[in-house]
């Protein structure tokens, strides 16, 4: 895959609204909203979890400003990404992404809801990737940001509105991967069985290794496969406190 991507010095963005963070050792250079939502460890931990074969056509339900999918194409894990977001200023700024790396051939963002996404698509992915809102409508405390509320928040989303658009989406033997709280395991195994995919991987991620797991990743295939593989548990903190070698190559793009 060849990409051109923007030199630094000539990406465009509104200082006072937005940052430029460079990722990967500036692979990849991701435009934000300053006071918005902002992507997290979540992200690298979602693609490095995504294993096989490069997908020749990826999709991101709930895409935010595009990082997911543009790893996935930094990683040669995907061909084509197309990218799902609701909300607008983060769509938007999803194409802006994928056009200062370079990847704007490669990647298409669709600004609309994911839950009626796919009418005209079924069937038509071998990899869906979604690192949903975490947190229960009615449940925590809400943020004042629209945005940020929207994106942690079943709000406008709920776990079963992936697994429906998923399935609808997804060709036979493709898979689903996202990343959720460790609590709420046992919503996404329902939201499987609902949606009749068959769970194949968990990895269980926590903050220290004596410490519970924190987020669960979890990867489903459309149509029967090998049995479920439990990964051995994902450490982000040593002793000391900062990334345990894994997590630090995660971070850094190197595993």
């Amino acid at each position: 895959m060849f990409k051109r991507q923007l030199p630094i010095n000539e990406i465009r963005f509104d200082p006072e609204t937005e940052t430029l963070d460079g990722m990967w050792n500036h692979r990849l250079n991701l435009i934000q909203p300053r006071n918005g939502y902002r992507y997290s460890v979540d992200a690298p931990l979602l693609v490095n979890f995504v294993k096989g074969r490069r997908a020749a056509r990826a999709l991101d339900l709930g895409c935010g400003c595009g990082i997911i999918g543009l790893m996935l194409l930094e990683k040669n894990k995907a061909s084509h990404v197309v990218g799902v977001e609701l909300q607008t200023e983060l769509a938007g700024l999803a194409l802006r992404n994928a056009t200062i790396n370079g990847l704007s051939e490669f990647f298409e963002t669709h600004n609309v809801d994911l839950r009626t996404f796919g009418e005209d698509c079924r069937d038509c992915f071998n990899l869906i990737v979604s690192n949903p809102p975490f947190y229960p409508k009615g449940s925590g405390i809400l943020s004042p940001s629209e945005q940020i509320a929207v994106a942690k928040h079943e709000l406008q989303c709920e776990i079963n509105d992936i697994g429906r658009t998923a399935v609808r989406c997804l060709k036979s033997g493709g898979h689903l991967a996202l990343i959720y709280p460790a609590e709420r395991l046992s919503d996404i195994l329902l939201m499987f069985e609902k949606s009749k995919l068959f769970p194949t991987r968990l990895c269980m991620v926590h903050s220290r290794e004596d410490s519970p797991a924190v987020l669960v990743l979890a990867e489903a295939r459309k149509g029967k496969g090998k049995p479920l593989t439990v990964e051995g548990p994902f450490i982000l903190y040593g002793p000391d406190g900062a990334y345990t070698e894994r997590a630090r190559r995660v971070w850094d793009g190197e595993d």
